[in-house]
């Protein structure tokens, strides 16, 4: 066999081999996707960002009330209430919201956009910072308790704020202030 040949010979060679590892390594990945990674349930344990590749929609709710004024007569909602549903697919952003001053009835205003690429990323991110923790037993009474609902194909996950593990006792829990960031970074896109 001449110089070159064996050169080209070896250069297949090695270029097969490559492919093989490859293979074996993208073989492993799917594996441990299996064992652990996104198996397209929601995920519940501590220290877990609540959107996964599986999440198909995150819906985010505060019911509103808690230690607020008595809303005027004729309201139809709490002050404060708002809610909010992304649909990560195709980025359609529903909302509601309770408004009023004070004086006039609270009202619910409601709506729905499809976000440009750069605000679904800007909200995805927001979202991926959303992640289980352990409630530390302090109980909040005086403000509505917040909610945030991941749906995949396979099932359904409500999480609560961490302040209220005497209603919740068993979670998940997500940290209150990280969600008041997230419902207030979607606020600033239901327009």
């Amino acid at each position: 066999m001449t110089p070159l040949k064996n050169a080209v010979s070896r250069r297949k060679r090695i270029a097969i081999s490559q492919l093989a590892l490859g293979g074996l390594a993208l073989g492993g990945l799917a594996l441990l996707q299996g064992c652990g990674g996104d198996d397209g349930r929601p995920v519940t344990g501590i220290g877990q960002a609540i959107v996964t590749p599986s999440v198909k929609s995150v819906a985010l709710v505060n019911p509103g009330g808690g230690f607020t004024p008595a809303p005027p007569a004729g309201s139809t909602c709490l002050v404060g209430a708002r809610s909010y549903t992304l649909a990560l697919d195709s980025g359609l952003l529903q909302y509601s919201r309770c408004v009023g001053d004070g004086v006039m009835p609270y009202r619910s205003e409601s709506g729905m956009r499809t976000l440009s690429d750069s605000e679904l990323k800007d909200l995805t991110a927001q979202l991926g910072k959303l992640t289980v923790v352990k409630a530390d037993n302090g109980c909040i009474t005086d403000v509505p308790m917040l909610s945030v609902t991941v749906k995949t194909a396979l099932a359904e996950q409500k999480y609560v704020d961490d302040g209220f593990p005497c209603q919740v006792k068993d979670g998940p829990f997500l940290s209150r202030t990280t969600v008041t960031e997230t419902m207030n970074k979607f606020d600033s896109y239901a327009k």
